[in-house]
């Protein structure tokens, strides 16, 4: 392979004849980004010719579409994201050859149901308390899925292996929580409006 060493930020000055003078024209190396480009990739190349199985947990930021039964009615798409636009795990699992789909759907009225994906992300979620963002006051009829359902993190890998026994080599785990607990604290704090509040909030967080 023929590299090329010439500093892509080095200029030169070319003197060029002209009739009874001679003019100077200075010129730079392109970078060399600019001037080819690499051979055998495209905008569609995939990460790697290994096929993968995506398994997610967390909360909406991962979440695949676990509120779309409601969502899709009423806002066009049932994710967290520019609907009806597939979010980044979705498209992680493209490149790795599958298409990953929600664990269960439900929420806003409808108890969640299986839906045959792995992705067990939901928005809302904390990672092991209930009740998450969003999620229905207590109280509220059917509130474990009244509104969000919010299942923390930690139960939806428990129940990840509760159906699989446990991970295999030809996964790829994708796990994010921790905002909404902040969320959730904060929100708490201020509701209170007391000094004490405040510091018990910092400490449930840090």
């Amino acid at each position: 392979m023929k590299v090329d060493a010439t500093p892509w930020n080095s200029c030169h000055t070319l003197k060029i004849p002209q009739g009874r003078g001679i003019s100077s024209s200075r010129r730079c190396a392109k970078p060399p980004w600019r001037r080819r480009s690499l051979s055998g990739l495209s905008s569609s190349a995939s990460f790697g010719a290994t096929k993968l199985e995506v398994v997610v947990f967390g909360d909406s930021l991962l979440d695949a579409g676990t509120y779309s039964p409601v969502a899709e009615a009423k806002f066009g798409g049932g994710r967290f994201t520019t609907n009806p636009g597939l979010n980044f795990t979705q498209k992680v699992a493209r490149s790795f050859g599958s298409e990953l789909k929600p664990a269960f759907v439900g929420g806003f009225g409808l108890p969640l149901t299986p839906a045959g994906g792995q992705n067990y992300a939901q928005g809302g979620a904390r990672v092991t308390m209930q009740p998450g963002i969003d999620h229905a006051a207590a109280g509220t009829p059917n509130a474990d899925f009244a509104e969000e359902t919010t299942i923390p993190v930690k139960d939806q890998v428990a129940e990840f292996l509760k159906a699989h026994k446990r991970f295999s080599p030809d996964q790829l785990i994708l796990i994010n929580g921790g905002a909404n607990d902040v969320f959730f604290q904060l929100a708490a704090a201020q509701a209170a409006g007391t000094a004490a509040a405040q510091q018990d909030a910092i400490k449930a967080i840090t």
